[in-house]
């Protein structure tokens, strides 16, 4: 074996690494070797929204915000005693924000870009245009494309440096703006709802000096291109979440079936309109159910289908 990719890890975002700091210690100790992360940071050095960008000796002295980013400094701490005691070649990656579709978009381990196009998706499905976002929107981050986060991985798996190093795009902007980029891609505009809750550091930028110095390239992919493959994607489940599922259905036609036989008891087979016309009604069996679109069809007629006599 030439080589092992160690991606996995027990995270999420700041709703979930903000309130499980013993599971996140205890589980990512388990797993032993795995992916850094911009969370090992100290908190004094991302007090502003308008933050210098962390170059990677910036770490120490260490005080990251919570045990997340604790965990993430152990195993870098880890791998480099691991090439210096045994010999033993490792890569250190900081990864800053890393998004992109086919990934969490719900449950509370999502990250706030997945987050955001979850809710924008369904203010633009249900009509309500109110967006909640934690905080007062003013905190700032920059986000990385997944598959600028591949190319990076392996021009450094590529390299002969060993020292931790920076991954992420280095384009700063407000969680406010991210939401808005998001609506302006799903063509819609929202409102935006600040509500209480957990938020991070109040900014976070990534130097990618050493990057490039290293690999001679750095993130390439514009996040609003990667935005827009993101909502795509993450629409599409929001769709396949709210669409009724054929069960459902199956018993609303039942229901319907019921309403029509009563019906048909009460007024005999046929029944009577207001202009003493007579009309004949009819049951589920006039309709049929198109699964594949997850919608109910009835032949462009009414259940009570009218027949002139």
């Amino acid at each position: 074996m030439d080589e092992v990719y160690a991606l996995a890890a027990d995270m999420g975002g700041m709703g979930f690494i903000s309130s499980h700091d013993a599971q996140i210690i205890h589980n990512n100790t388990l797993i032993n070797f795995h992916t850094s992360s911009a969370c090992v940071y100290p908190v004094f050095k991302q007090t502003d929204t308008d933050v210098v960008p962390l170059k990677e000796e910036d770490a120490y002295a260490a005080m990251p915000e919570d045990a997340y980013g604790w965990e993430k400094l152990l195993i870098e701490r880890l791998c480099l005693y691991y090439r210096e005691d045994y010999q033993f070649e490792t890569r250190i990656v900081r990864f800053h924000n890393i998004f992109g579709p086919a990934g969490t978009w719900e449950g509370g381990r999502e990250k706030a870009p997945a987050a955001l196009c979850r809710k924008v998706a369904m203010a633009k499905l249900t009509g309500n245009p109110e967006v909640e976002i934690l905080g007062d929107g003013k905190q700032t981050r920059s986000f990385c494309h997944i598959d600028d986060c591949v190319v990076g991985i392996h021009k450094l798996m590529r390299s002969d440096y060993a020292e931790p190093l920076n991954l992420g795009q280095d384009r700063l902007l407000s969680i406010d703006e991210l939401a808005d980029m998001i609506a302006d891609i799903a063509g819609i505009k929202i409102v935006h709802k600040h509500v209480e809750g957990p938020q991070g550091v109040r900014g976070r930028n990534s130097d990618n000096t050493r990057l490039y110095e290293v690999s001679g390239w750095e993130p390439e992919i514009l996040l609003k291109t990667g935005l827009a493959k993101t909502y795509a994607w993450i629409e599409e489940q929001v769709q396949r979440k709210m669409a009724p599922s054929a069960t459902s259905w199956i018993i609303v036609l039942n229901l319907r079936d019921v309403l029509c036989f009563v019906k048909r008891q009460i007024h005999g087979f046929w029944g009577k309109r207001a202009d003493n016309r007579q009309y004949e009604y009819k049951c589920a069996s006039n309709r049929y159910f198109e699964a594949q679109e997850g919608r109910l069809w009835n032949n462009g007629t009414n259940d009570l289908r009218a027949h002139k006599h």
